[in-house]
């Protein structure tokens, strides 16, 4: 009877499965990019809450977020996996927005520099005025000889 309430207890608080994620990272022009390479395609969602990247998956992440961190750090402090895996926090170092995108079994995450804030609106172009194509005047007409 013990060996079974052990069983029960163990199983009760064992972490679910959690798959092993490889996360990349790398800075481009104008933005950083996470790229959460997950073994099949997982459902998630990822959204800015103030400083704090947080990125959601349909199941437990096991992946080591510290390389992405340092590789990003024009844009990220730090990262950290939630207990029971299923999310990933970094904390931004400024205000940035995000653009996100999954592509097979890759979830992709850009952080976008330069967005504007309410204080800051966006321009929008101004409209060029029609252009006209200069017509030359026609020449006079000679008069007819006799």
């Amino acid at each position: 009877m013990a060996v079974i309430a052990l069983c029960a207890f163990a199983a009760w608080t064992a972490p679910a499965y959690s798959d092993p994620v490889k996360v990349r990272a790398a800075t481009q022009d104008g933005y950083g990019r996470l790229v959460f390479n997950w073994p099949r395609p997982v459902p998630y969602t990822a959204r800015m809450q103030g400083n704090r990247l947080v990125v959601q998956f349909g199941r437990p992440i096991e992946a080591d977020v510290g390389p992405a961190v340092r590789a990003l750090r024009k844009y990220l402090s730090a990262g950290q996996i939630s207990a029971d895996g299923r999310s990933v926090a970094f904390t931004a170092v400024g205000s940035f927005g995000i653009n996100d995108f999954n592509l097979g079994n890759a979830v992709v995450v850009d952080i976008v520099e330069n967005v504007p804030t309410a204080a800051e609106p966006v321009a929008e172009p101004k409209p060029e005025a029609p252009k006209t194509a200069a017509v030359a005047a026609p020449a006079p007409a000679q008069a007819a000889k006799p």
